[in-house]
């Protein structure tokens, strides 16, 4: 979930629900943008704050070899990993050498070299 499709959730609460109190809900989207312009600022400004609210790429195939371990870390499944390839227009997994997944979420891939020439 992403910071848009939670306030776009809280908008459309606001938008069609008339019994919830209009004003509570514009004070907490204006704390919650507070937060997370703090947050953002700082994350920008330290690199260890920055892991923690960004996280950080994980090797998920490392030369052709499924690393379990790491996506055990991240509660990645096979099932998930197959999903992000098949998007990559890869059905095969034996066609990967390496697949990192990144910390926006997207799957970054490099297929192994093509041994005919």
């Amino acid at each position: 979930m992403t910071i848009y499709d939670f306030v776009g959730g809280i908008a459309a609460n606001l938008a069609f629900n008339d019994k919830l109190n209009h004003w509570l809900i514009i004070v907490s989207l204006l704390m919650f943008f507070g937060i997370y312009f703090l947050v953002s600022k700082i994350a920008l400004k330290s690199r260890t704050c920055n892991r923690l609210v960004s996280g950080t790429p994980t090797v998920v195939i490392e030369n052709g070899k499924i690393l379990e371990d790491n996506m055990r870390k991240i509660r990645y499944t096979l099932d998930s990993l197959a999903q992000s390839l098949r998007e990559k227009d890869i059905f095969n997994m034996a066609e990967v050498e390496y697949a990192c997944l990144e910390d926006h979420g997207k799957l970054s891939v490099k297929k192994k070299a093509s041994l005919s020439g």
